[in-house]
């Protein structure tokens, strides 16, 4: 294959690629297949080795950070009150993949209806996307209306007290409710309470190993802003690093900041979206966590804040006048605002925290990718679309992967980047770049990140 084909195939296997990205949280994804309490997209291939060589993942440490601020021995302990809800979570993340899923009570997570496995669907290569996640629909609702099945006989069953011999499923089902001390209340279940939960094991196996590309420099980041470093794994939680996550509302990036929260930072331009920069959304992030913890006092009420908002989080301790999030979440079990998503934030942290703490148990055999070797600048004058991706040697995907802050349609060839934009280029190509710009001074990105990558 000559020069010029394979660049049209890697210039049409981008758009397919970044089309995918911008549609990852719409209603199909969303209804069909469940979120986790943040909303997920679809894992990026490009972010995977390309290349590079992996590392060995080594266990983090939290030691010594008794300066940080509302950091004492046993902050990041699981609260009893939320002890299922982790549980639950873990399971999500360790146990069950993504072709696979759980059909759950919304309100206690002790209650598992059933598992659902789509890898009988997932052979039929013959499907269309659109053809498959349909079925995947179908088989869910299937089930669920198996599950009210079961649940109106168990309501007669605990009613009229029968003692008939249950069925396999249905003492599976009877026992949940009996050992969470809520067999009376089987009689009320209703549809809406059966919620889908889709599996996401391999999709944090991925998330881990790129992670490594990251993490030390987010632990950096965090402590200068005298945060505990535990609090980075917020992003497993929030993208699964993935670089490109977008959620239907506007959310983007590795932290899924909004616009209207990114915008006064001076973070969306025309030609750049630094939401989307690992390190510039990294301090703000650490910023927004400081202040919430800051208003609320609390690193779980902190936390939940930076999904729900802290004056959301702090209108609901108000009202229940309790600081205990167990308490609050117990309370405010039919209030409207504070859904799922935000109930279950927190408890999905603290899951993801010790999945990933012992990555090596849960996956044997995990490694990390290594940092990018980058190098990172403004540039002194502006430059077409062409010189960029030339430094990559032509490879649109590479320059994404590096700098996955700009703007995705500068595939136009006639599009001028301004200067003072932020570039990152392989370490290696530096001294190119500094003879394509005719040998100007470069204005150095003051950023530690850029200059820490890779060193190691």
């Amino acid at each position: 294959m000559n020069q010029s084909v394979t660049q049209i195939v890697s210039i049409i296997f981008l758009f397919i690629l970044f089309s995918m990205v911008e549609n990852v949280h719409g209603a199909t994804n969303k209804k069909i297949l469940g979120s986790p309490s943040p909303e997920l997209s679809e894992p990026l291939q490009f972010q995977v080795p390309l290349g590079e060589t992996s590392q060995p993942w080594n266990p983090p440490q939290f030691a010594s950070q008794h300066d940080s601020l509302g950091y004492e021995e046993g902050t990041f302990s699981v609260p009893s009150e939320i002890v299922d809800r982790v549980q639950f979570w873990k399971n999500i993340y360790s146990k069950y993949s993504t072709d696979q899923g759980v059909i759950h009570d919304l309100h206690d997570l002790r209650i598992v209806y059933s598992v659902v496995d789509f890898n009988s669907l997932q052979q039929r290569q013959e499907l269309k996307a659109y053809e498959l996640e349909k079925l995947k629909k179908d088989l869910v609702e299937k089930e669920k209306d198996k599950t009210m099945a079961i649940l109106s006989d168990l309501a007669i069953y605990v009613r009229e007290k029968q003692t008939r011999a249950l069925n396999n499923e249905e003492k599976r089902i009877y026992d949940q409710f009996f050992k969470a001390q809520r067999l009376e209340e089987i009689q009320y279940i209703v549809r809406d309470q059966l919620r889908w939960q889709q599996g996401l094991k391999d999709r944090m196996q991925e998330a881990i190993f790129i992670s490594g590309r990251y993490l030390k420099n987010m632990e950096k980041v965090f402590a200068e802003y005298g945060l505990p470093k535990e609090l980075t794994r917020l992003v497993f939680v929030e993208s699964s690093f993935n670089l490109k996550a977008k959620s239907k509302v506007g959310a983007s990036g590795l932290w899924q900041i909004m616009p209207s929260t990114a915008r006064p930072h001076q973070m969306i331009r025309t030609h750049w979206d630094l939401r989307n920069h690992p390190e510039s959304a990294t301090k703000l992030a650490a910023q927004i966590l400081k202040d919430n913890y800051k208003k609320l006092e609390s690193w779980p009420l902190a936390v939940t804040g930076y999904n729900h908002g802290p004056n959301g989080v702090k209108k609901l301790v108000e009202r229940y006048r309790t600081r205990n999030l167990g308490e609050v979440i117990r309370r405010a079990v039919n209030h409207k605002s504070f859904g799922f998503a935000s109930k279950n934030f927190y408890a999905s942290f603290l899951a993801a925290l010790e999945v990933e703490s012992h990555a090596n148990q849960y996956f044997p055999g995990i490694r990390w990718a290594r940092p990018l070797p980058q190098r990172e600048f403004h540039l002194n004058k502006s430059i077409r679309y062409r010189t960029l991706v030339s430094w990559f040697d032509n490879n649109e995907i590479r320059l994404q992967l590096f700098n996955p802050h700009l703007i995705n349609r500068l595939t136009k060839k006639t599009d001028l980047i301004p200067a003072k934009a932020l570039i990152s280029v392989p370490r290696d190509r530096y001294s190119r770049v500094v003879r394509d710009l005719q040998g100007q001074r470069l204005e150095n990105s003051a950023q530690k990140w850029a200059r820490t990558d890779g060193d190691e």
